[in-house]
């Protein structure tokens, strides 16, 4: 009787599921395999799952360091003088007393039964089958320190990552509020002027002018202290330049801020005075240092009277 196809397939779902388990196992033990803690046949198996899948390949890298972390990680530590004598006391019985019989045996003879036997205790200390248990479990212990040390740093790592997104989104945020305000204050500037209930005052060419062309619009509704310039035709500033707004009060000179034109030489600003812009008694701008000064520092492009 041939074996249909369904029983073909149901084997290799059988191997399959044997194989993915299998594997799941091996991966377990790739931690103590990258410590050296895996006896030869578990080391063979997980060398050949390493060369086959690269997860595996990839876990087997990021545990590989931890060797010489434990290895040097930790500085040496000398035992408590006692603890020989200690570990002696809980791993060696009592020794029963030697009753050495009276005969007339030769004297080498006597000499080999009075030499002491070495004692059980100190047999099973010593005893190779012992040894990979005491390895894998000081191995674990390692792993699990290290593990948590590990941890800790990547939680740190992401707190401060967090702690950073959370700042740039707020950073963001407060941008974000601060231009939709300036925006809400041009569209009600631009309104008023529409309306006819804003105010405005022109600032011709001025000595640092290229042509008469050059010129700026300041608006504002009434009573406010706040204001709109508009420039056009302004000189290209060049790299490391800034235009500056100066309001004139008396003999003092006040600055309201500072913009950028674009390649025609046309931008515009939002500006804030101490005063209503009516006291003031005029307007002028001048091509500053990126950054601003602290008093113009050039001629004035534009300047008029408000």
């Amino acid at each position: 009787m041939s074996e249909g196809p369904g029983w073909n397939d149901s084997l290799q779902n059988d191997e399959a599921t044997n194989r993915t388990a299998r594997d799941a196992a091996l991966r377990a033990l790739i931690p103590a395999h990258a410590l050296g803690a895996t006896d030869s046949d578990e080391a063979a198996a997980i060398e050949e799952l390493i060369g086959r899948d690269p997860a595996a390949a990839a876990e087997f890298a990021a545990y590989r360091p931890l060797r010489n972390a434990l290895l040097y990680g930790a500085q040496p530590v000398l035992p408590p003088p006692a603890l020989e004598a200690r570990l002696r006391a809980a791993t060696q019985p009592p020794l029963a007393p030697v009753v050495f019989a009276q005969t007339h045996r030769a004297p080498a003879a006597a000499s080999a039964a009075r030499r002491p036997v070495a004692p059980q205790g100190w047999r099973r200390w010593f005893a190779p089958a012992t040894r990979p248990a005491w390895a894998l479990a000081g191995a674990a212990l390692a792993l699990l320190v290290v593990t948590n040390l590990w941890w800790g740093l990547q939680a740190r790592q992401l707190r401060v990552a967090q702690i950073e997104a959370e700042s740039m989104q707020a950073a963001a945020a407060a941008a974000r509020a601060a231009a939709e305000a300036e925006i809400a204050e041009y569209d009600s500037v631009i309104a008023a002027l529409a309306m006819g209930q804003a105010e405005t005052a022109l600032l011709p060419a001025g000595d640092a002018a290229p042509s008469a062309d050059t010129h700026a619009m300041v608006i504002w509704k009434p009573g406010a202290s706040s204001g709109m310039v508009m420039a056009e035709a302004f000189p290209t500033l060049k790299p490391g330049e800034v235009y500056q707004v100066w309001l004139l009060h008396g003999e003092d000179r006040m600055s309201g801020g500072m913009f950028y034109v674009d390649d025609k030489g046309s931008g515009m600003m939002m500006f804030e005075s101490p005063m209503p812009l009516e006291s003031l008694d005029g307007v002028g701008i001048t091509m500053e240092p990126a950054g601003g000064s602290v008093a113009p520092t050039s001629e004035p492009v534009v300047r008029g009277t408000i």
